[in-house]
C-alpha cells in the first residue's frame, strides 16, 4: 500500500490523482496516523500514544501471512504488542 497520499506520483512531475476514492484513501491515511505509522530513512516505525489499551494483545498470539513470495510466513506477537 503506497503511503504517500497519492497513488501515481512520477519524478518528473507533480501529485497525479489518487488510484482509490479520495474518502477509502484518506480513511486508511487517517488510521496510519492513530496507529502512529510513519516512515524516516526508509524504516516504519510506531508512536502508539494515541492507541488505546484494548488495541493490543492480552496474550501472546501467532500471527501467520504470506510473504510477496506466495511464503506462508508466521511472527510471535507477545502480549502488549
Amino acid at each position: 500500500f503506497p503511503f504517500d497520499p497519492y497513488s501515481h506520483t512520477p519524478a518528473h512531475s507533480g501529485a497525479q490523482q489518487p488510484g482509490m476514492t479520495g474518502q477509502v484513501k484518506e480513511e486508511t491515511l487517517t488510521r496510519f496516523g492513530e496507529l502512529g505509522c510513519f516512515v524516516q530513512n526508509g524504516k516504519i516505525f510506531f508512536d502508539t500514544s494515541l492507541l488505546r489499551q484494548s488495541e493490543f494483545l492480552d496474550e501472546p498470539k501467532l500471527f501467520s501471512y504470506y510473504n510477496f513470495k506466495a511464503e506462508k510466513k508466521e511472527l510471535h506477537i507477545k502480549e502488549n504488542q
